[in-house]
Order: C-alpha cells, then structure tokens, then sequence
C-alpha cells in the first residue's frame, strides 16, 4: 500500500475499475476498503498520479512504488505478494529475436532482484 510521501490522507483510497477491477489487488482494495474509496482509476498511470497528489491510498506492484518519487511504501500486504512466471511457446523459445528478448528480461530480473522481491527500500 503506497502514498504521498509526507503524508497522505490515511483514510481515503484509490479504487481500480474497467478489466483491472477483477486483479487481487483491485479485489483486496474494493472488499476492505468500499466505502473509504474515493476515486477510482482504469488507468495505471492515472493511479499513481492520483498517488502522487495525495488524493488517497492504493496498491501498487513493489517495483513501482520503491521507484517512485514523491510516493512511499505505507505497508506490505502479505495476502497479495505473488510469483510471477514468463512463459513462451516451446516453438519460439530458440528463436533469436525471442531468445534474445527472453536473455533481456532475466538480466533485468536478476539485476534488480531485490526491487522485484520488494526489498526495493524508498521511492
């Protein structure tokens, strides 16, 4: 859960609508926070301008709230941590563009480890 940096307003919350509303995120916001919700979003990177204006609370992946300036970490939701998995057609998988594009993301992946792991500390 992430706010404005400095204070925002503890009780006010950022929803999810439109096809992000049905993510467990969206979900966890929208069953325990319904009637603090003041605003709600289909846009991700309207969330977090709404974020950044101090307009309320909301759930974001770690590796965009500890990048994010302006904006801080308020607490970790055990319940929504998750792996995420790349997969890829067996077929394409020694493909050279594909392969190469794969080797990109495990670079990225490995090289920010603790960002993605949510060890990513401040914003």
């Amino acid at each position: 859960v992430y706010g404005r940096r400095g204070g925002g307003l503890a009780e006010r919350w950022i929803g999810v609508t439109g096809d992000g509303a049905v993510t467990p995120s969206a979900r966890w916001v929208a069953e325990r926070h319904a009637a603090a919700t003041v605003v709600r979003g289909n846009d991700p990177r309207l969330i977090l301008d709404l974020l950044r204006r101090g307009v309320g609370r909301a759930v974001l992946p770690c590796f965009v709230g500890d990048s994010e300036p302006g904006i801080e970490r308020l607490e970790e939701v055990e319940a929504l941590r998750h792996q995420q998995w790349l997969v890829l057609h067996q077929d394409e998988r020694r493909h050279p563009a594909v392969r190469a594009v794969i080797e990109r993301i495990v670079r990225l992946m490995q090289d920010n480890r603790a960002l993605f792991r949510g060890e990513g500390g401040e914003g």
